[in-house]
């Protein structure tokens, strides 16, 4: 039978509804009690919501939002973002307390769903865990990938790029067309950019390029969609946005693309090791970082062995990365 309101106050009543009420109570006061005398010294912190944690305060801009908090509660804030934790440093000396004093407490990045699954669990290099891996490809990146003569070997696609772009808009001028300077330099970047990478030119009208474009842009618009299974608990294994199926299937069309340029590029190096034209890439070319990234794949006698999917997610980061800026145009234009 069920209680009446003024039967939990009597001694029948509170046997069970009132004692629950009580204990609940007492345990949620234990917790923040215990939480805010514990161990942890945590950083001043503004008031929080329930689930959202101090998100509602990051809005409009969350720039503007931490300044306007810092000035308040001091250089180092304590955040809950939902159910993340997060402490935001917001002036050159607590930012030098983070990055430098403390680096080591802080090397390792919050993994993303989007990033965690495109980058097949985490394989590329801006994403994965602090140990010999990381270190591994940070001194790939130092002394190969992205060492000044890697760079120098590769200055005539600059110098190419730059003149192909002034010749293009010297002859817009000649026929009195206008030209879009922002459109234009966006283009250059991202043809310069992949061009050193795989040698191929990012603004291509030809239909792989066009497929690149798209599942590029498709991985820029999903990474950066915010995502409830990453913020707020109780949707941590709840796909409620769908977004975990477009991530899968943007995923899908990433791999398989990247598995078609692997595997030509494959096929080209094995001809230019027959045919041994030259030492460095065959017919004259300079290496681009797609095959210095293969150079590392098969050197059987290399410190940390590289994956073909180690290969797939860094190209994956470098593009997106590199190319953030055009693609973000890009999407804004269509």
């Amino acid at each position: 039978m069920a209680l009446a309101a003024r039967d939990l106050f009597t001694p029948a009543g509170t046997s069970v509804p009132l004692l629950l009420l009580v204990a609940g109570l007492t345990a949620v006061l234990y917790a923040v009690t215990r939480h805010r005398s514990g161990g942890l010294r945590l950083p001043p912190s503004p008031f929080g919501l329930p689930l959202l944690g101090h998100l509602h305060l990051l809005m409009p801009l969350p720039h503007q939002a931490l300044h306007r908090l810092a000035s308040r509660h001091g250089p180092l804030l304590y955040l809950r973002l939902g159910s993340v934790p997060c402490i935001a440093a917001c002036s050159p000396d607590a930012a030098r307390e983070v990055l430098k004093t403390h680096e080591a407490a802080f090397l390792d990045r919050p993994k993303p769903t989007a990033v965690h699954r495109l980058t097949y669990g985490g394989q590329d290099f801006s994403f994965s865990a602090y140990g010999p891996f990381w270190r591994f490809m940070k001194k790939a990146c130092v002394h190969e990938l992205l060492a000044g003569r890697t760079l120098d070997r590769l200055s005539h696609v600059r110098r190419e790029e730059v003149v192909r772009l002034v010749v293009s808009m010297g002859q817009s001028a000649a026929k009195g067309k206008p030209v879009d300077v922002d459109a234009a330099l966006m283009g250059l970047t991202g043809d310069i950019v992949s061009r050193m990478v795989m040698s191929r030119r990012w603004t291509g009208d030809d239909n792989d390029t066009e497929e690149m474009r798209s599942v590029v842009a498709e991985t820029a618009v999903v990474t950066g969609t915010f995502n409830l299974q990453d913020y707020i608990g109780v949707f941590k294994n709840w796909d409620v946005q769908g977004l975990g199926k477009r991530i899968d299937a943007v995923h899908r069309k990433f791999d398989a693309m990247m598995e078609k340029i692997l595997t030509a590029r494959d096929a080209k190096r094995r001809q230019q090791r027959e045919s041994a034209d030259s030492e460095d890439g065959g017919e004259g070319e300079a290496k681009d970082i797609l095959d210095i990234l293969f150079d590392m794949h098969e050197d059987a006698a290399a410190e940390m062995p590289l994956s073909r999917d180690n290969i797939k997610a860094f190209m994956l980061v470098l593009l997106d990365h590199s190319l953030d800026l055009f693609i973000h145009d890009a999407a804004e234009s269509t």
